[in-house]
């Protein structure tokens, strides 16, 4: 059987609603008093919020009636299909836009009523779109990419049913991208945004005889230095960007050392054996590569992805942004003059180890984000979102600085949204299961490297007030030392409170960079992998299509001590602060379909 499962409630149903192919039922037929009975059983693998694959079993119980020309008849379905939910809905912050529109509807409609029955528009013009359905949700992808601040319009006609034939009332919806700011002068270099395995930065000091990864490149030297990574056999590599990219310059590499994207069985020493065989899965947020066979445990491979720091993306031997500009490989050197620049090869070592059947890899992301033209500036036609940001206050200063304000000179306040600091990024995560003796589920936190805008703050130095820029800075969250020579991710866990609301809770250790800030021009900061511990705390809430959102705050303050050095002058410092409460990292996992 072909079978297509919804449930009930609009939320359940965003979650739960697929289609469910080649359903086997086993069983027997018999007659009892003349009666024909039907006992069958069948065993199902539904996707749960598009994570993971349950397991359960069905049984269908089927009994005729004794008095056929009396029976009663066939229950006659008249109500016309109903709307839940829909992507993007009021959440147009939350748009991805390489990501496909989502419509939930209560009940499977007919396939064959959907065709040229439903259109996209922009200024009048119709787009060229792909429509499929998976249990009730129709699956509306857009050949190109949506254009940014632009007003759509879809709609569907009153032609489309269900499966009974009763007509859908025709819509009319309407939605408007999120504005960015494209001009040449503003324009960045596309940054990975996570790396699974891995970590999304340029390493170095790579030992894989002695299990090390390393660092990253343009860290300090005492910084954490990373173990090698590890992918369970059953998973595949998932690298996302923070920019919508040219998929064409995705190409995947058939021989050692070729191709762009480049998946490799390596020997001890580091070097290409050979390459892995499977497919890879490319669209403008990033790509994932499914191996044909499992990764063989204990058997050592490299990941590539190859760029540069200067290239004109017209030949796809390096990854490009849409913009033309290379993938920028390390952000550690960013700042706002060179971020158009890209960076050398990205390399992952990996190791492969047994299959993971207790945790489930749940990828969330920074969204929605002030942030949106991903140029770590806060531009002055993008709009300030709360949600993903944080509050910088001035606690203190010393020495040469004799006063200081964030985001403006005193006399100009209130310029609370220069105050803010405007975070973006992606942490992929393992969901545990539920641990019944500490009433909670275990997650693990996998550290990526988190970007942010960059921050005004006026300090008086020398007797002037002067306008000191930190440039884009980099919130790089640490692996945590288990004790025994290796770095661990740090956990986190979901906790049901008082009120019955789903709680996480974690504790995150991280470095904070600033490569741009010199005071005065010549000045050097300590804001170089300097460690700061955030608290974190929020509830776990599910929007109307199924995805899952996570929102923290932090529960303690979080000191940043700012220790200036004015060469041929002396020393200062400006003590800064994100209250209590005033960081925020909105977290949302990836469509379900």
């Amino acid at each position: 059987l072909d079978v297509a499962m919804t449930a009930e409630g609009a939320l359940a149903n965003g979650t739960m609603s697929q289609d469910i192919l080649h359903l086997e039922l086993f069983g027997w037929a018999k007659t009892e008093n003349d009666v024909m009975v039907i006992d069958a059983i069948g065993e199902v693998t539904p996707r749960i919020l598009g994570l993971e694959d349950a397991s359960a079993t069905v049984s269908f119980h089927l009994e005729a009636y004794a008095d056929q020309n009396n029976a009663p008849s066939m229950p006659i379905d008249d109500v016309s299909p109903e709307l839940q939910s829909w992507v993007p809905g009021n959440n147009s912050a939350y748009l991805n836009l390489s990501e496909p529109l989502l419509l939930t509807f209560n009940e499977p409609l007919a396939n064959s009523s959907l065709e040229n029955a439903i259109s996209l528009t922009s200024n009048g013009s119709d787009q060229v779109i792909s429509v499929h359905q998976d249990g009730s949700v129709l699956i509306i992808q857009p050949q190109n990419i949506l254009a940014q601040n632009t007003q759509y319009q879809l709609s569907l006609l009153e032609t489309i049913t269900d499966i009974s034939g009763n007509r859908i009332d025709p819509l009319e919806l309407s939605f408007t991208t999120p504005l960015f700011n494209t001009e040449e002068s503003v324009k960045a270099a596309a940054l990975i945004e996570s790396a699974y395995p891995g970590y999304n930065c340029l390493l170095t000091g790579e030992n894989i005889a002695n299990g090390i990864s390393g660092r990253c490149i343009n860290g300090k030297g005492d910084d954490d230095v990373f173990s090698l990574f590890e992918l369970p056999a059953n998973r595949n590599i998932e690298v996302t960007f923070n920019q919508p990219m040219n998929i064409d310059s995705m190409v995947l590499g058939d021989s050692c050392n070729s191709g762009t994207v480049r998946i490799e069985k390596i020997d001890s020493a580091g070097n290409c054996v050979e390459t892995v065989a499977g497919l890879l899965k490319r669209n403008a947020s990033g790509l994932s590569f499914m191996p044909n066979e499992m990764w063989k445990i204990g058997q050592e491979y490299r990941y590539s992805l190859v760029s540069a720091v200067n290239n004109t993306c017209d030949d796809n031997t390096v990854l490009c942004s849409q913009a033309n500009l290379p993938l920028n490989t390390d952000p550690l050197k960013l700042t706002s003059v060179n971020r158009k620049e890209g960076g050398d090869t990205f390399s992952i070592v990996f190791s492969g180890i047994a299959a993971e059947n207790n945790y489930v890899l749940n990828p969330l992301a920074k969204i929605p984000t002030t942030d949106t033209n991903k140029n770590f500036a806060f531009d002055d036609d993008e709009t300030a979102i709360v949600k993903n940001s944080a509050k910088l206050s001035i606690d203190g200063y010393s020495g040469l600085v004799s006063g200081a304000n964030m985001g403006c000179e005193p006399d100009n306040e209130p310029c609370d949204d220069q105050k803010n600091i405007y975070i973006s990024g992606l942490l992929p995560t393992d969901v545990g299961r539920w641990d019944e003796e500490n009433q909670r589920i275990e997650v693990k936190v996998y550290p990526q490297a988190l970007m942010s805008t960059s921050a005004l703050m006026y300090a008086k130095l020398l007797g002037n007030w002067e306008e000191e820029p930190t440039g884009p800075q980099i919130m790089r969250v640490r692996y945590e030392a288990d004790g025994q020579g290796n770095m661990v991710p740090p956990k986190g866990y979901i906790t049901e409170n008082d009120q019955g609301q789903s709680t996480f809770t974690t504790s995150l250790e991280v470095y904070l960079d600033a490569p741009e800030l010199k005071p005065l021009g010549f000045g050097s900061t300590n804001l170089h992998s300097l460690p700061l511990t955030m608290n974190l705390t929020g509830p776990v809430t599910f929007l109307a299509d199924g995805r899952m959102e996570v929102q923290l705050t932090n529960i303690d303050a979080v000191d940043i001590n700012v220790d200036i050095t004015i060469f041929g002058f002396g020393a200062a410092g400006v003590q800064l602060v994100i209250p209590a409460g005033e960081l925020s990292l909105n977290l949302v996992s990836r469509l379900i379909k």
